[in-house]
């Protein structure tokens, strides 16, 4: 009996191929049971010497172990895919006995043991004395750290976040108007239903238009996120007092957690494409003849976008996913993902033809989790007029509505190096003007807009289609003198009113950045350099003007 292979026997190894552990003391998470497609693992005991089951757990979880005389006996049990904890109460606490884990260390003893051992431990804690140490941190945010670190504070401990007081900035382009205007403010909530949360800031301004509130000033864009007002948003400082074990482990925690984000450089294109170019060109995806295995399509074509050629193939089913056949205006938006060279195959074939309107072409480097956002346009300036007692109507600035291009994308790396895009392109336009009841004319604002979220392989290239805006085109031909001739004038005139379609196509493609770039042609390289380049002298050219 003594023998263990005789009563202890493994199926398929408990033994953690995919669950080694190095755990922080105290606040260790042990491996939960293996999800689906992982290792599954059986422990079967059958009147074994439950000190040699013991030091096999530790052995398999490269824990140490340390085990009281009255720990003896022999045990029988079935456990399917339990974690470490799962199997020492499966082991220990029908038997009387209870275990605890500090520094990889599992003691097992009496549960009176433990009682009486974490009992004065607890004692030694209230009686040591506090420390306090300040925590710089490199990357991540103070404020965003505190929340996880609070969870780990002993009942004595307590943390802080440096608050930081920075002096106002010089704010380029006042707004103007009365100080109300100005210094309101408005929630994302009281925008239009259309405007997505995520993206506040544009709902602060699409708020103030709906609710008749003011906005955040020009300076807000409709671009910035509400986090940059808060004062200790961006302070990397954290002031710790606790017990000197506690602080230790709570250093520790901060050591793994506080490392360099990953990078990702967004590379978009916008196109408007017309509805009769797809036909011209020979897109003409309603068509079985482009469907077929001998499609045209099938063919190689040759592709020229970045200053590099490629050969590839495209395939049919992409361009019917991405060019809708729905012919009617408003939003009838299309997702799907393109692989290899068959982005430019598409592109190459679309600007072909002189139709097709490159309105943006932006690439912008941003670190992961932070959103990135770009606007191609002008700030155009909003009006409210305010009526007195007296009847006097007076108008002043309320704020900057962001008209143009822009694109909003913020971008999360996998462990598996996979991109998590969540992405909101707008493109936007003034409209006819209105007439209110106090005589003030405002804008319409005609937007194209699209919201979504989508996980994408590094490289991969998202393509967002369907966003349709109609075009009405009219014109007039006549003789002169002839054309105003009674009753045969008509006949010397004539007038042409022809509808067309626009499409408006994203291609939004996300690359990892490492340290090497080694994912990056040359090219992308280059224009990479002249990214960080441009940033370095942008923040050059900002510290020389505050000098």
């Amino acid at each position: 009996m003594k023998k263990l292979s005789k009563s202890v026997s493994f199926f398929t190894a408990l033994m953690l191929t995919a669950w080694p552990l190095h755990a922080a003391p105290e606040t260790a998470d042990f491996p939960d049971s293996p999800k689906a497609g992982e290792a599954q693992s059986i422990l079967s005991l059958h009147q074994a010497e439950i000190r040699d089951a013991l030091r096999l757990i530790a052995t398999e979880y490269d824990l140490s172990i340390v085990m009281n005389d009255e720990v003896t006996g022999a045990v029988t049990l079935r456990l399917k895919n339990a974690s470490l904890v799962n199997t020492l109460d499966a082991l220990l606490v029908s038997r009387g006995l209870d275990y605890d884990i500090r520094d990889n260390i599992i003691r097992v003893a009496s549960a009176k043991d433990i009682a009486e051992e974490r009992k004065q431990r607890n004692s030694r804690q209230e009686r040591e004395g506090l420390i306090t140490e300040v925590l710089t941190l490199h990357y991540l945010d103070a404020i965003d750290m505190k929340p996880t670190l609070e969870s780990m504070l002993s009942s004595r401990g307590k943390i802080s976040v440096l608050e930081q007081r920075p002096h106002k900035g010089f704010a380029f382009g006042s707004a103007g108007g009365s100080s109300s205007s100005a210094k309101g403010t408005s929630s994302s909530s009281s925008g239009s239903g259309s405007t997505p949360s995520l993206f506040g800031a544009l709902g602060a301004a699409a708020g103030a238009a709906a609710g008749g509130g003011g906005g955040e000033g020009s300076d807000s864009g409709g671009l910035l996120k509400s986090r940059s007002s808060e004062e200790s948003a961006r302070s990397k400082t954290l002031l710790l007092t606790d017990l000197r074990s506690q602080v230790e482990r709570i250093k520790e925690v901060v050591r793994k957690l506080d490392v360099p984000p990953r990078q990702v450089l967004i590379d978009a294109k916008i196109l408007e494409v017309n509805s009769a170019t797809l036909e011209d060109i020979g897109l003409d995806l309603e068509s079985s003849f482009f469907r077929g295995k001998n499609s045209p399509l099938n063919n190689s074509f040759a592709g020229d976008l970045n200053s590099g050629s490629s050969n590839t193939a495209i395939s049919p089913d992409i361009l019917s996913n991405v060019f809708p056949a729905d012919t009617d205006s408003g939003i009838h938006a299309v997702f799907t993902k393109v692989e290899g060279e068959d982005l430019t195959v598409i592109v190459h074939a679309l600007l072909q033809d002189k139709r097709t309107k490159t309105l943006s072409s932006p690439k912008i480097l941003t670190v992961e989790n932070q959103e990135a956002a770009i606007l191609v346009g002008e700030q155009f300036p909003i009006f409210q007029s305010n009526v007195s007692d007296q009847g006097t109507v007076t108008e002043s600035l309320s704020y900057y509505q962001p008209i143009g291009i822009s694109l909003q994308v913020i971008a999360q790396v996998t462990p598996k190096d996979e991109v998590i895009l969540i992405i909101h392109p707008t493109v936007s336009a003034v409209g006819a003007f209105v007439t209110g009841t106090s005589g003030l004319t405002q804008p319409r604002i005609t937007t194209r807009e699209a919201d979504t979220r989508v996980l994408m392989k590094n490289g991969e290239t998202l393509v967002i289609g369907g966003l349709l805006e109609d075009e009405d085109q009219n014109r007039y031909w006549r003789i002169p003198f002839l054309d105003r001739l009674p009753l045969i004038g008509k006949a010397f005139t004539r007038r042409q009113d022809n509808s067309d379609q626009r499409n408006l196509l994203i291609f939004i493609t996300p690359r990892i950045i490492d340290a090497e770039s080694a994912s990056l042609t040359d090219s992308e390289k280059s224009t990479l350099e002249g990214i960080r380049q441009g940033e370095a002298a942008a923040a050059l050219t900002t510290n020389q003007a505050v000098l």
